[in-house]
């Protein structure tokens, strides 16, 4: 069985997973030349199926070498888990690369509807992990032809 799961113009397909409650991120110890994430931040709680939310993280990392921040995420439905994956989010480069801190942006899009626990993380260019960061997100399942809210602030 497969679901859709929308990140910026990406649409990327994701096989049903049904292997246990393993962490979908690994989370490597701290050490002082890895990145770190600060926040996670998701511009709404709750949104109608098919309409984007937009997540901001912000890191610091100390050798400027991040490369790639990836997303794990659960989709469940009351207590049954649904669906479950890792992917890569599609941030510019120019938000992570070169920089010791600062705050990269997505904007996520989830069609069916359910409770999605998101946990995100920083990848630098040796492979080396951040701290992993989780916010749950609500998503009513509503009708294709939904108009979506418009963002209030200058990001878009």
């Amino acid at each position: 069985m497969r679901k859709r799961v929308t990140v910026t113009s990406l649409v990327v397909v994701l096989c049903l997973v049904t292997t246990g409650c393993a962490p979908l991120l690994r989370e490597d110890q701290e050490r002082p030349d890895r990145p770190r994430l600060i926040d996670f931040r998701l511009d709404a709680a709750a949104i109608s199926s098919g309409c984007p939310v937009h997540a901001t993280l912000q890191f610091k990392d100390p050798d400027a070498d991040a490369v790639q921040a990836v997303m794990g995420w659960v989709h469940k439905r009351g207590t049954r888990t649904v669906d479950r994956g890792v992917i890569p989010l599609s941030i510019d480069s120019t938000e992570l690369r070169g920089k010791a801190s600062g705050e990269a942006h997505a904007r996520l899009m989830f069609l069916q509807g359910g409770t999605y626990w998101l946990t995100v993380q920083v990848v630098d260019a040796r492979g080396g992990h951040s701290n992993v960061l989780e916010r749950r997100l609500n998503v009513f399942a509503q009708p294709r032809s939904l108009n979506c809210p418009k963002r209030s602030d200058a990001t878009g």
